[in-house]
C-alpha cells in the first residue's frame, strides 16, 4: 500500500511540473493576474505532492516560491481568495515544518497564517474563513499540548477553545458530517487537554449520532471506541486524585 501510495505521488509530481512549467511561462508572457495566481497554485500543489514524497528541501522550495507569489497578489488585490491563497501557504510550510518535527518553526508559520486569516474573519464573517481559522487554531492547539513549556501548554487551551467556536459555527450553518466531525474532534481535543469529562461526552454523543446515520462509515465507529476509552482513562485519573 505504501509503495501505491508513494507511486500515486510521484505520479502526481509529474503532472504538476508540467502543469508549473506551463502555467509559469503563460504568466511570464502575458503578467495578467489569473495566470499568476494559476502558476502559484500550481507551484503549491507540487510543493505538496514533495512534501509527502519526503524529498524536503524540493517542498520548500516550491511552497515558498508559491507563497511569494500569492503575497505579491494579495497585497495587490486585497481580496478574500488572494488572502486564502497566502493563508493556505503559510500554512503548508508549517505543516512541512510540522512533518519535519521542527515544531518551532512549524508555530511560527502557523501564526503567520493564523494574522491573516483573523484579518479575513474581521473583513469577511463566511464559513470559508472559519474553516480556516478552525484548522490553524487545532493545529496551534497541538503543538502546545505536545510542547513541555507549561506556557505553550496554557496557550493550547486557548487554541482549542477558538477552534471549537469555529466549528460550532460551521456545523451550525453547513450541518455537514464532516462539520460534526470537525466539531466533536474539537470538543475531544478540549476535554482531553482539560480533563473535562463533559466535553469529552459531547465529542462521544456527536460520533455515536454520526455512526447511526452511517453505519458503513468504519471512522465514526473507530471514533466512538476511541472516545469511550479516552472518557474511561480520565475518569480512572480523576478517580486516583481524589
Amino acid at each position: 500500500d505504501l509503495a501505491f501510495q508513494r507511486k500515486k505521488i510521484r505520479n502526481a509530481a509529474q503532472w504538476h511540473i508540467q502543469a508549473v512549467k506551463i502555467t509559469t511561462d503563460i504568466a511570464n508572457a502575458g503578467g495578467m493576474l489569473l495566470d499568476r495566481k494559476t502558476a502559484a497554485d500550481n507551484m503549491r500543489k507540487l510543493g505538496k505532492d514533495y512534501m509527502f514524497g519526503n524529498m524536503d528541501e524540493e517542498a520548500e522550495t516550491f511552497i515558498k516560491l508559491s507563497l511569494q507569489v500569492h503575497e505579491q497578489i494579495r497585497k495587490e488585490t486585497g481580496t478574500l481568495q488572494a488572502g486564502m491563497d497566502s493563508a493556505e501557504g503559510f500554512f503548508s510550510m508549517g505543516d512541512l515544518y510540522t512533518m519535519q518535527k521542527r515544531y518551532g518553526e512549524a508555530e511560527q508559520w502557523y501564526r503567520k497564517s493564523y494574522e491573516i486569516q483573523e484579518e479575513l474573519f474581521e473583513e469577511t464573517d463566511t464559513p470559508v474563513v472559519w474553516r480556516l481559522l478552525s484548522r490553524t487554531c487545532s493545529m496551534l492547539g497541538n503543538l502546545g499540548m505536545a510542547s513541555t513549556n507549561p506556557v505553550k501548554r496554557g496557550e493550547a487551551m486557548e487554541w482549542h477553545q477558538k477552534a471549537l467556536e469555529m466549528d460550532l459555527k460551521l456545523a451550525k450553518a453547513s450541518g455537514t458530517p464532516q462539520s460534526y466531525d470537525d466539531l466533536a474532534c474539537s470538543y475531544s481535543g478540549l476535554g482531553s487537554l482539560t480533563n473535562d469529562i463533559s466535553l469529552q461526552e459531547k465529542a462521544l454523543s456527536i460520533w455515536q449520532d454520526l455512526q447511526r446515520k452511517y453505519p458503513e462509515e468504519a471512522l465514526y465507529r473507530e471514533r466512538v471506541e476511541t472516545e469511550i476509552s479516552n472518557i474511561e482513562k480520565v475518569r480512572a485519573y480523576l478517580k486516583r486524585k481524589q
